[in-house]
């Protein structure tokens, strides 16, 4: 898979901490391990904006700069790790100077009792999370991490998958001394306005609010990659109005309430309008 990268003054990259293992199904892992480094997109300007340019953005002075990450836990997610060089203020509408770091889900494949079968790789999850907290040991970080709500029509494997890879990202990021706060698809979604809309819809969505980043996000299946990347936008405060289908961004307040609401369990099987 070859991913283009953006040429820009001042590119830097965090190092990948390890291979993958060799039975991992995640390209892009085996990317990192050829490049030995993971991917950071560093632009000089990542906008957000809207018709109504107005409100403020305070800039991070003397401190590292905040870490939001956002993790969707299934098979085809990923972890996106944005670093805002300019915190949003309650009615700004741009955020400028973010740093988005991605890292593929990597899967692992085992033999089943009648097929080979995949389910997420937990060695490759802890160096990914290993690797984050060196690079990022002086910021303040924030971790959403979505509680997986299957398919009720899929089988008894993609139930166990799922709740596995959720379990692996939560006992990494523990062991790591990471807290981790859970946040529904449906909320973070119906936030963003993209219930119903289906995985394109948010591969849409990221990149309208992540321009620059939009070469990693260029195929149908890196709906995971945009998905992780809209969590840790919502984490940030951003919200699209229902009737202009503008952004808008919220206090931090109210942002950490929202998480704070969110169903942290599996949801009955009656209760998944869509699966995530």
């Amino acid at each position: 898979m070859h991913i283009c990268r953006p040429t820009i003054t001042g590119f830097t990259r965090a190092p990948f901490s390890g291979p993958t293992s060799t039975g991992s199904l995640n390209s892009f892992s085996r990317l990192l391990t050829r490049a030995g480094q993971s991917t950071l997109i560093q632009p000089a300007s990542t906008t957000v904006s809207t018709k109504r340019a107005t409100g403020e953005i305070v800039p991070v002075k003397g401190v590292h700069p905040p870490l939001i990450i956002g993790i969707d836990p299934d098979g085809s997610g990923a972890l996106a790790a944005i670093q805002v060089q300019a915190v949003p203020q309650p009615n700004a509408h741009v955020i400028h100077d973010a740093d988005v770091e991605l890292h593929d889900n990597p899967v692992e494949i085992f033999q089943g009792t009648t097929r080979k079968r995949r389910q997420a790789d937990s060695k490759a999850i802890a160096r990914i999370v290993k690797g984050l907290a060196a690079a990022h040991s002086g910021s303040t970080t924030r971790i959403l991490l979505e509680v997986p709500q299957p398919n009720s029509l899929n089988g008894k494997h993609s139930w166990y998958q799922t709740g596995f890879s959720y379990g692996v990202w939560q006992g990494a990021l523990a062991a790591h001394g990471f807290e981790v706060e859970t946040v529904s698809c449906r909320r973070w979604k119906q936030d963003l306005q993209l219930n119903g809309k289906g995985k394109e819809g948010s591969r849409q969505l990221a990149i309208r609010l992540f321009p620059t980043a939009s070469e990693l996000l260029k195929r149908k299946k890196d709906h995971g990659r945009a998905e992780a990347m809209l969590i840790a936008a919502w984490a940030l405060g951003l919200r699209i109005e229902p009737e202009t289908d503008s952004v808008r961004v919220v206090p931090a307040a109210e942002v950490e309430e929202s998480s704070e609401e969110a169903e942290d369990v599996l949801p009955l099987e009656e209760d998944v309008e869509e699966a995530c």
